[in-house]
């Protein structure tokens, strides 16, 4: 039931919460309490905690960090930070597809120039080529913006990264 899984959640919130209190930079208890948190409540009231699993994270779990700070900033509209903490994920991470799509949308809604996020998008799809919703996504982006010839030229490549893969 929906009452249950709430009180789950809740419980392993107090328990990740525990696991801090007893060990403060671990690094797990850290991020899963973020994520937990930011899927039950407002990313408003997290802020703190997101800082703190940056903090305390290293390698491929900070760039995760930020990666969700990104998120949260970007539900509240703080383009500007969501793309800085996008890119410090990036630095640890850079070659993670999803970040880099994650970053064309985040500039998308900042209206950034459109080679700007183009080429964030082709830097996704290098390194995720046969993903049909970011070739789709970018797909619909060069047609938002009237680029139609790129529209098509990506959707070919889209069927050709099919019938290569078949």
């Amino acid at each position: 039931s929906r009452s249950s899984a709430a009180s789950d959640v809740y419980k392993r919130q107090i328990l990740y919460q525990d696991i801090l209190n007893a060990q403060p930079n671990h690094q797990m208890a850290a991020i899963n309490l973020v994520i937990l948190l930011k899927k039950s409540q407002s990313c408003k009231n997290i802020q703190t905690q997101m800082q703190h699993a940056i903090d305390v994270s290293r390698g491929k779990r900070k760039a995760k960090a930020h990666s969700l700070f990104s998120s949260c900033l970007n539900e509240n509209q703080q383009y500007k930070l969501a793309l800085h903490h996008l890119d410090k994920s990036l630095e640890f991470r850079p070659n993670h597809a999803t970040t880099w799509h994650k970053r064309a949308l985040i500039q998308q809604s900042a209206q950034h120039p459109y080679a700007q996020v183009l080429q964030s998008y082709r830097q996704a799809l290098a390194m995720d080529n046969k993903n049909q919703r970011l070739r789709l996504d970018l797909a619909q982006f060069q047609q938002d913006h009237l680029d139609f010839d790129g529209s098509i030229k990506t959707l070919k490549e889209k069927y050709k990264s099919l019938k290569n893969s078949a």
